[in-house]
């Protein structure tokens, strides 16, 4: 018959891991609220997407679940963006945020269209398209 061995915790030791267990329940519980409000705030921003053109509307409800699905792929897709805005003009045509836009002319050739519908669909392939 085997004997069992006493062992002796620290009560330090039973505190800090106190300690750590209810820190970890907090942190969890805070990353499924951000999830939760990444779920909501995702059908919006897909909306959005769409309005300004950078979407069709059959791509609403795929952009809307990959936005909502993880906060890497939601930055991931707003790197893209900006990648894709970037390519169609350059940089110091774009207003700063909070600077009214003006007027903007749409008059350009053909060359410029061309390179405009390749990087759209450079940017739609990007985003699983």
């Amino acid at each position: 018959m085997a004997t069992e061995a006493m062992v002796t915790v620290p009560a330090s030791l039973l505190q800090r891991m106190v300690g750590f267990v209810e820190k970890s329940g907090k942190l969890v519980e805070q990353v499924a609220k951000d999830q939760e409000l990444a779920k909501q705030a995702a059908p919006e921003a897909a909306a959005l997407l769409v309005q300004k053109g950078l979407l069709t509307g059959d791509q609403q409800e795929k952009a809307a679940a990959a936005l909502g699905t993880s906060h890497a792929k939601a930055v991931e897709i707003l790197r893209r963006t900006v990648t894709h805005i970037g390519t169609e003009k350059s940089a110091a045509a774009l207003p700063s945020m909070g600077v009214p836009a003006g007027s903007h002319s749409t008059a350009g050739n053909a060359g410029e269209a061309s390179s405009q519908d390749d990087a759209g669909s450079k940017f739609l392939q990007a985003l699983g398209f």
